[in-house]
């Protein structure tokens, strides 16, 4: 009969040791937060493609052209609901999904090397830390920078093909071969 006792005792000590740790359980795994999803493959379905931008007005017209070449709508920041999140959570929430990045680098800001005169203008710090985030997590050929060819570039990333925003319009067709190249559904003859 102790012995019984013991073992009722026994498993009911368990049994609130379990529910202690399962709640413990519960309670962090709500703490913790999301973690970025990887990038999907061509099999996942569609394949979004994110627009980095500073506060230049060109914004809307690379969006266009994306819009019309893939007819699906850029991820645009600030065009989604913040859901409380810092910009680095939201960064991270909504470039996870991305397949290929646009970054439009435009002279925004000015800055100069120390023991030089002349500002230049640059692309805003946003701007190239979020270029350098998309070529870790894609790989450059996933990556197409159009810049305004007075815009200073970033010296570690020379050598790499930068797409010049010329007033003819050819960068729209250069960035069509490179989506292409990406492995995204391109149809240029929708630009207008």
């Amino acid at each position: 009969m102790p012995g019984s006792v013991w073992k009722n005792a026994e498993r009911s000590g368990l049994k609130e040791a379990v529910g202690i740790l399962e709640a413990a359980v519960l309670e962090l795994e709500e703490s913790v937060p999301a973690q970025t999803m990887p990038a999907p493959t061509a099999a996942d379905g569609p394949r979004e493609i994110f627009l980095v931008h500073g506060h230049d007005g060109r914004r809307s017209e690379v969006a266009d052209t994306i819009r019309q070449l893939t007819n699906t709508d850029p991820v645009v920041l600030h065009e989604k609901p913040d859901r409380g999140q810092t910009i680095i959570e939201k960064f991270e929430r909504h470039a996870g999904g991305s397949a290929f990045a646009v970054i439009l680098a435009t002279g925004d800001d000015v800055g100069r090397a120390t023991g030089e005169a002349d500002l230049k203008p640059r692309a805003r710090q946003n701007v190239i830390f979020e270029m350098g985030f998309f070529i870790g997590a894609l790989g450059r050929s996933s990556v197409a920078v159009l810049y305004e060819e007075q815009v200073e570039v970033p010296s570690d990333y020379d050598g790499v093909l930068y797409i010049p925003l010329d007033g003819g319009g050819g960068w729209r067709l250069r960035l069509a071969k490179e989506l292409r190249a990406a492995g995204l559904e391109v149809d240029a003859n929708q630009l207008k």
